[in-house]
């Protein structure tokens, strides 16, 4: 009986202590349920993040290099594989920086997963707008 007893409480403890595990892991991303929701969210998620100036140099003969303004946060598709990656520039909202745009770190920092366009079709077969 105190065998019995002690598997039982070796046993107990660990689907305890996986259920504890499994309550910390993060939430799988929510799938969208069309490329048009992706592209609405991804949208929203890039007017949070405002603009900000920074140089163009678009030739060497050019003596002044041109100001651009941009936003910070930005959103690409990618087609190989059913995502929308929103990437942000490290800068602060509404600053200027005197340096080149491609000089600026661009990091990823959301995916915004969508169906793939086969999946997209509608009763009728018709295919969902083009991403490009």
């Amino acid at each position: 009986m105190l065998r019995f007893t002690i598997v039982l409480t070796i046993t107990a403890l660990h689907l305890v202590g996986m259920d504890v595990v499994s309550a910390r892991r993060e939430a799988p991303q929510r799938m969208y349920g069309s490329g048009r929701d992706a592209e609405m969210a991804c949208l929203h998620w890039r007017q949070q993040g405002g603009q900000f100036t920074s140089l163009l140099l678009s030739s060497k003969l050019e003596e002044q290099p041109l100001q651009l303004r941009t936003s910070i946060r930005s959103c690409v598709a990618d087609l190989d594989h059913p995502v929308i990656l929103g990437r942000r520039y490290n800068v602060m909202r509404d600053a200027h920086y005197d340096v080149a745009l491609k000089e600026l770190n661009h990091t990823i920092v959301r995916r915004f997963p969508f169906p793939s366009p086969a999946v997209e079709t509608d009763q009728k077969g018709s295919t969902p707008p083009s991403w490009q």
